[in-house]
């Protein structure tokens, strides 16, 4: 099982598991009200084994939560832990053999107006393990 597009199975997966809507970290619309996500792919590689290249590849991705609501932020972390770290199996039509939640910060941004609420940031890093070729260079 491959993907013509890891990147829109991943987004697809952590959509469906946080509930809300996730946007690629430079196409966010311009009035889109909280909560939702954003996602990037950081970096991505294919696995080398004594110099052959494997039937696996890595890619990083990351992901920011962005919640005016810190029980709805917290809930939003949670829901995407869970679905994610240690996971195998499918995302979409990409075998997925595993994913791993790397890091977590979290941040109380300040308003950008003063009457408006301040807003809950988390953001992740997280590594799929997929199969190389359902990583679109």
């Amino acid at each position: 099982m491959s993907s013509a597009d890891c990147d829109a199975d991943f987004v697809t997966y952590v959509q469906t598991a946080i509930g809300h809507p996730v946007y690629r970290e430079d196409g966010v619309p311009q009035d889109i009200r909280e909560p939702y996500g954003t996602w990037e792919r950081i970096d991505s590689e294919s696995v080398r084994s004594f110099g052959a290249v494997t039937n696996l590849a890595k890619a990083t991705y990351r992901i920011t939560l962005i919640a005016l609501n810190g029980v709805t932020s917290k809930a939003m972390q949670d829901a995407l832990w869970t679905a994610l770290d240690q996971y195998s199996g499918a995302m979409g039509t990409t075998k997925v053999q595993a994913a791993f939640v790397s890091t977590i910060s979290t941040r109380l941004l300040p308003p950008t107006d003063g009457g408006q609420p301040r807003v809950h940031q988390r953001e992740f890093d997280v590594e799929v393990w997929f199969e190389r070729n359902a990583i679109q260079r």
